[in-house]
C-alpha cells in the first residue's frame, strides 16, 4: 500500500510538472492590457471608451460579423472593447475599441508588460505570427536588427511587440510586417541587390500546447 500511495504521488507530480510547462508555452490571454498597438488579442472586460461612453453590443453593430472576432459569440463579446479584424486588417489602428451612441471609439487599454511577453512569447498565435517574440534564430545567419541596412527598411520598434529595444533582438527571428512566418534578413544578399528574408518555420505554434 505504501508503494502504491508513492507511485500515485510521483506521477500527480508528473502531472502537475506536464501542466506548468504547457502552461509557459501558451500565450497568456491578454485580459488586462494589450499586446499589439491595434488591439487585437484583447479578451478583456473594459466596456467603457476613453472618453467615458458606454460601449454597445456588438450584437447591434452591421459591420462586422462573429468571424471578425475569431468567430466569439455575441453573448460572450457583450459590450467588451474589442480590436475586431477584416482579411487580417483594422481600420482602428489603436485599438481595442467598441461602438458608443457617439460612434467608433478607443478604450484606454495599456501595452502588456515586458514580463508578460517575455514569459511565453516562445510559440506563436495562431494567425498572430507578428506577436513572436522568442530567441529562434533561421538555418543560415542573420543579420543584427541593429545593422545599417535592417534600420535602413523604415521598421520602427513598436512593430515588434514584446521586444523593447532593437539591441535586445540581437538577429532572432521576429515579424514586424506579419508575414506568414517570423524572419530575419540573412546576410547573403538577395535579388537584384535587395536584402533577403529568410523564414524561420520551426517555430512551434502556441495552438499545439
Amino acid at each position: 500500500m505504501a508503494n502504491l500511495l508513492i507511485r500515485g504521488g510521483l506521477l500527480l507530480m508528473l502531472y502537475y510538472q506536464h501542466v506548468n510547462a504547457i502552461s509557459f508555452v501558451s500565450p497568456p490571454t491578454p485580459k488586462t492590457c494589450k499586446f499589439l498597438q491595434d488591439g487585437r488579442y484583447y479578451s478583456g472586460k473594459a466596456a467603457i471608451a476613453a472618453s467615458g461612453k458606454t460601449c454597445r453590443s456588438w450584437s447591434t453593430n452591421e459591420t462586422f460579423s462573429a468571424a471578425a472576432f475569431g468567430n466569439t459569440s455575441w453573448s460572450d463579446l457583450r459590450n467588451y472593447c474589442r480590436g475586431p479584424l477584416i482579411n487580417g486588417e483594422t481600420n482602428m489602428p489603436d485599438g481595442p475599441w467598441c461602438f458608443t451612441t457617439e460612434g467608433a471609439q478607443y478604450c484606454d487599454v495599456p501595452f502588456c508588460s515586458e514580463e508578460t511577453f517575455k514569459s511565453t512569447r516562445q510559440c506563436v498565435l495562431e494567425n498572430g505570427f507578428m506577436t513572436y517574440a522568442g530567441n529562434a534564430t533561421a538555418d543560415e545567419e542573420c543579420l543584427l536588427w541593429t545593422d545599417d541596412l535592417v534600420q535602413s527598411q523604415g521598421f520602427e520598434l513598436w512593430q515588434f511587440p514584446g521586444s523593447y529595444s532593437w539591441e535586445e533582438m540581437v538577429n532572432y527571428c521576429r515579424n514586424p510586417d506579419n508575414h506568414p512566418y517570423p524572419w530575419c534578413y540573412s546576410k547573403q544578399e538577395g535579388n537584384n541587390g535587395k536584402l533577403k528574408k529568410l523564414e524561420c518555420q520551426s517555430i512551434p505554434s502556441c495552438c499545439k500546447y
